[in-house]
């Protein structure tokens, strides 16, 4: 049997565009033993895979924000865990050479492979030829990882007599920063949920407890507040009594994506081609020769997020009545 460990932290758009990997690694080695390294604010979620035989997880925030001798602390204590660990191969999700460090000893004894995506190119396909050491278009056919879902939580009622449309106005807080360039204007969201009640469906809004700002601009609008209400283990569940969910680039998108449920995503500084598989999408970049403008670190200088503005209430709304038509 073979040995495989690896090292992903981030966001958890990030974690999801790496999980399948996992199906790729039980296709290609059969009943491989895999380690996964991640953050702890993930532990419930990461323990949703059962083909995910052991996590390990480490404070990612004390690593990468926190006073030298936290950061020293925390390195030490996965070092603990990793040092003597005997592997076939250590896939290390991230290119930053900080991702090495926390690996330290453990890359002395063991082979490695450090992904480096292209900017361009699917990071999901690109996890995978890393691992795989070769690219053809038959490395989009891998897909998500089997998950272990969870009843939902009895107070949280969805009647089975309505449609239910999920929204994500929040968001967008990344390991080392806040990024509200991704985000659409919470302002569209609001004129889009009323248009979307009009039409007859029940409006649901998503996000953790950092989110809890985008209520007030919901003040006029009837709809079920789920915002810091629900945990990882609940989320994929909550999300698969949804009709669609829409979203700009942040990590419900990629929850709902991995719930196998309609999606519609809303992308500017980042491309849907990099993060995505199989999701509709809207951009608007046919009229901005700057996007998509982030490159896996950092976003072009804008005040205007004339890219993400761009996108229309209507447009939108237009979207999500085909993907909703379809469906029923």
């Amino acid at each position: 049997m073979k040995k495989i460990v690896i090292l992903k932290l981030g966001a958890l758009g990030d974690i999801i565009c790496m999980l399948p990997l996992i199906s790729c690694i039980k296709e290609e080695c059969g009943d491989a033993d895999i380690t996964w390294i991640s953050s702890v604010i993930y532990k419930d979620f990461m323990g949703l895979f059962p083909d995910i035989n052991e996590n390990i997880y480490v404070n990612q925030d004390k690593i990468f924000k926190g006073r030298w001798y936290q950061k020293l602390f925390e390195i030490i204590k996965l070092w603990k865990k990793i040092t003597f660990i005997k592997c076939d191969l250590i896939i290390v999700g991230n290119p930053d050479w900080r991702y090495r460090v926390l690996l330290g000893p453990a890359l002395l004894r063991n082979s490695f492979k450090v992904c480096k995506p292209v900017k361009g190119r699917n990071r999901t396909i690109e996890y995978i030829r890393t691992f795989l050491g070769h690219y053809d278009y038959s490395l989009a056919n891998y897909s998500y990882p089997k998950l272990n879902i969870r009843d939902v939580d009895p107070s949280i009622h969805f009647s089975i007599d309505e449609k239910y449309v999920g929204l994500v106005p929040g968001g967008t807080n990344n390991t080392l920063n806040t990024q509200p360039l991704r985000r659409w204007p919470i302002e569209n969201y609001v004129l889009l949920a009323k248009s979307l009640i009009e039409q007859g469906f029940k409006i649901v809004i998503l996000g953790d407890k950092n989110d809890e700002w985008t209520l007030e601009f919901f003040r006029d609008v009837d709809f079920k507040n789920l915002v810091g209400k629900t945990s990882f283990l609940e989320m994929v569940p909550i999300m698969k009594k949804l009709s669609l969910l829409i979203s700009h680039d942040t990590g419900l998108l990629h929850v709902a994506n991995l719930s196998q449920i309609p999606v519609l995503g809303l992308f500017g500084p980042t491309s849907p081609r990099e993060v995505t598989l199989g999701m509709s999408n809207i951009t608007n970049w046919d009229s901005l020769p700057c996007g998509p403008c982030y490159d896996g670190k950092e976003f072009a200088d804008c005040a205007n997020n004339l890219c993400m503005r761009a996108i229309t209430p209507e447009r939108v709304l237009s979207e999500s009545l085909s993907l909703l038509n379809k469906r029923y």
